[in-house]
């Protein structure tokens, strides 16, 4: 919905440019999500096998990208809803981590947290990665238990690693720190390869 100029982009420069005549884009009040209004949008998205319309508000459909708009044209900040981008897929950490820990129950797995985390990968853009607090003491061999069950999720959903985090647990208000476990990844060794 909008194009950065040739040599502006062999220049360096970054963002996504200015929008293309066919598209208005605005952003949301309140969350700044960008907003699309278009001829070009998609009719729809299939669920479960059938075509299911996009949902717009008066003609505009919301991206769930956080953006900004000003005289260089349109930056992307971020997603507002905790999707990444994994080999081209949308993906929703939360939603993987429910399906996870529901396998790793069904299995009867001494699994206490699980949180999913996003790192940068060359080639898929982002990957997951996954912290586990197990039960105490734990059990031989269960993150490659839990690697197992992950292997019927689609690729893009898989964790690369799988971290045991014995002090991970949500906040006092029952919500995850997410920049202190992001600081807690950063610092943890990494396969070489």
């Amino acid at each position: 919905m909008a194009a950065l100029a040739p040599e502006r982009f062999l220049a360096g420069e970054g963002g996504c440019g200015h929008p293309l005549p066919h598209a208005a884009l605005r952003l949301r009040a309140g969350d700044g999500a960008l907003q699309i209004r278009a001829s070009s949008l998609a009719a729809g998205f299939l669920v479960d096998g059938a075509l299911a319309p996009l949902p717009l508000q008066q003609g505009w459909w919301s991206s769930g990208d956080a953006a900004s708009l000003g005289p260089e044209g349109l930056q992307l900040l971020g997603r507002l809803d905790g999707a990444i981008s994994s080999g081209g897929e949308t993906v929703f950490p939360d939603q993987v981590g429910g399906r996870l820990l529901a396998l790793s129950a069904a299995e009867g797995l001494p699994v206490r947290e699980l949180l999913l985390l996003a790192e940068p990968d060359p080639l898929w853009g982002e990957r997951l990665v996954a912290l586990v607090r197990l039960a105490e003491p734990p059990a031989m061999g269960v993150l490659a238990r839990l690697e197992a069950l992950a292997r019927s999720l689609p690729a893009c959903e898989r964790p690369r690693r799988w971290l045991s985090c014995p002090p991970l647990a949500v906040s006092a208000a029952g919500k995850w720190e997410l920049a202190r476990w992001r600081q807690w990844l950063l610092v943890q060794p990494r396969d070489p390869g």
